[in-house]
């Protein structure tokens, strides 16, 4: 589960992974492509998730895949935007 604070810049999430990866991306988990919470990117080259999530968003399943032309992997990964608590 990765719950990140609304409106604060994540610690880039960086996937460990063997072989030669083509392109990253996200689906739902039927298999529909699926953009990250508002604000948060997934870099197709490298998978690495970043950015900054604008909405609080409830939690959700994702299902992210590393492609090439011999096939593709994935890891389902639930992910929240969070109230930021007080300081």
């Amino acid at each position: 589960m990765a719950r990140y604070l609304h409106n604060e810049e994540i610690d880039i999430n960086v996937p460990v992974f063997q072989g030669v990866v083509d392109r990253w991306y996200t689906t739902d988990v039927m298999g529909v492509e699926k953009p990250l919470p508002e604000g948060l990117l997934i870099d197709e080259k490298t998978g690495e998730i970043s950015g900054t999530p604008t909405k609080l968003y409830g939690e959700s399943e994702y299902v992210i895949y590393a492609e090439n032309n011999g096939g593709k992997a994935s890891i389902h990964l639930r992910i929240a935007v969070v109230e930021s608590p007080p300081r």
